[in-house]
């Protein structure tokens, strides 16, 4: 990071021990409206303890729901909007709340003015589980995975069971949540080099939110690697998937909200956000004229 040299001339003491006041305070406005939303991502509750077969059965429930999720969904379209940002390379302790909300270092001037890349998609789901991508403003098009139930399937797949281990009972959103702490296997997640190149699959340490009276994912947050080779241009990466209860038509379905991928290379970081909005039911109509 670099840092410009040289003197500063400034106002006279007294303006300048005003503004260095000012400035203290609204460091300690801002810091405490982090600290806030830190507090409203997860606030947690008092824990009342769960056993292993509660646990399990909690588990077990979810587990049932996620096979049959992606074919229970309605024919809908809507719209993702991805941003991904480019950054000098970001370490700990600023990553603490990176999950909150898009972090202030990445849209401040601190390391650097970042390069922020912006499309927004076109999404069609139909029945079964078919995703398909069209690039608003280009001629791009393709079909997509993941977002709509994939690593669901992949995180509590049978064949590389995940670990999950209760850890409270919190509060997402207002809604009441059973938070996991979860290791799933090396094959979780696919890192590539360029060209496709060096391409590794990894697992991930981390925490899934259920809710408690449907038994839903609302929240997967992928926090550390495992299995990364140290030589991988990959040096670290999170992911967040937010899932929340939307209206389509005359159903109302668990859908994505939003997701957050951080990476972090030698020497940058990219963080990219999608975010998925105007839900709306989809339907097809074909006519069949067969003459007189």
């Amino acid at each position: 990071m670099r840092q410009a040299s040289g003197k500063a001339s400034g106002p006279a003491d007294g303006s300048a021990g005003s503004s260095r006041a000012r400035r203290i305070g609204a460091a300690a406005a801002v810091a405490t409206l982090w600290l806030a939303l830190a507090e409203m991502a997860s606030p947690g509750l008092a824990a009342t303890g769960m056993s292993r077969d509660e646990a399990a059965a909690v588990i077990a429930r979810t587990r049932q729901w996620v096979q049959g999720y992606m074919e229970s969904l309605p024919n809908f379209t809507c719209r993702k909007t991805i941003r991904v940002f480019v950054v000098p390379a970001i370490r700990k302790p600023e990553l603490r709340h990176w999950a909150v909300e898009i972090p202030k270092w990445v849209l401040s001037s601190r390391g650097g003015k970042p390069r922020i890349d912006e499309s927004d998609w076109l999404v069609r789901m139909v029945k079964g589980g078919r995703e398909s991508y069209e690039w608003i403003g280009g001629n791009q098009r393709g079909h997509g995975w993941g977002f709509f139930g994939h690593w669901l399937k992949a995180l509590f797949g049978q064949k590389y069971p995940t670990e999950f281990e209760w850890i409270e009972d919190a509060r997402l959103r207002g809604y009441g949540v059973h938070v996991f702490r979860t290791m799933t296997p090396r094959n979780f997640c696919q890192y590539g080099g360029r060209a496709g190149d060096n391409t590794v699959l990894v697992g991930y340490r981390g925490k899934i939110y259920i809710d408690r009276d449907s038994g839903r994912v609302l929240r997967y947050v992928a926090e550390e690697p495992i299995g990364l080779p140290k030589r991988h241009r990959v040096k670290s990466g999170r992911m967040l998937f937010d899932y929340d209860f939307q209206e389509i038509g005359d159903e109302v379905a668990l859908l994505p909200l939003k997701s957050l991928a951080y990476t972090r290379y030698r020497g940058r970081s990219t963080l990219a956000e999608s975010t998925f909005h105007q839900y709306q039911e989809y339907q097809t109509e074909t006519k069949l004229d067969f003459g007189e």
